[in-house]
């Protein structure tokens, strides 16, 4: 197992100067407001998590509309990929009623005169794609490595103990 990639700021000198070659600089563009979607009702109860989670990830601070349309686009998807096996296994059991009547029970219950035919699920490659495009919105921690995001705990709002000694030694001199 490799080691735990340190955080920038514990390296003695930024890893764009490690040997490496330099990483062509960034373009700077204008932050604009994003408006985020609310989850779809109807996706499965595993979609509308991943797509809420992201409401409360750090990764997505940074996300504009475009990111947001595309987790939507994503969520969208994985929830039909994940319907699919739903879809399967009720075909199924349609199929196995229908084969256990005979033709004029079909006929009595409107049922139609040919089998109903069976969806054939989800693929892997489906979701192998659907699973590639949430790495790319840095799903898991290994995903925001890659892209070189590092998310850091929030830091207390507690005073430097030099500027609370300076400022306690302040306010004895002014009286």
């Amino acid at each position: 197992m490799p080691a735990k990639r340190k955080p920038e700021g514990a390296l003695a000198r930024p890893r764009e100067r490690q040997g490496k070659q330099a990483a062509p600089p960034a373009i700077h563009g204008e932050r604009m407001p994003a408006r985020i979607p609310a989850a779809d009702p109807n996706w499965h109860p595993i979609a509308k998590k991943v797509y809420n989670s992201y409401r409360s990830s750090g990764q997505s601070a940074l996300w504009q509309n475009s990111d947001w349309t595309f987790a939507y686009s994503l969520c969208d998807d994985l929830s039909r990929f994940k319907n699919e096996e739903v879809r399967r296994d009720r075909d199924l059991a349609a199929l196995d009623r229908w084969r256990s009547l005979s033709k004029e029970e079909r006929k009595a219950e409107g049922l139609p005169s040919e089998s109903p035919t069976v969806s054939k699920g989800g693929s892997a490659m489906k979701m192998n794609a659907i699973m590639d495009a949430l790495g790319r919105l840095g799903a898991t921690e290994a995903d925001r490595l890659k892209a070189r995001i590092e998310l850091t705990e929030p830091q207390p709002d507690v005073e430097d103990a030099e500027v609370v000694a300076i400022e306690d030694a302040r306010k004895r001199l002014m009286g």
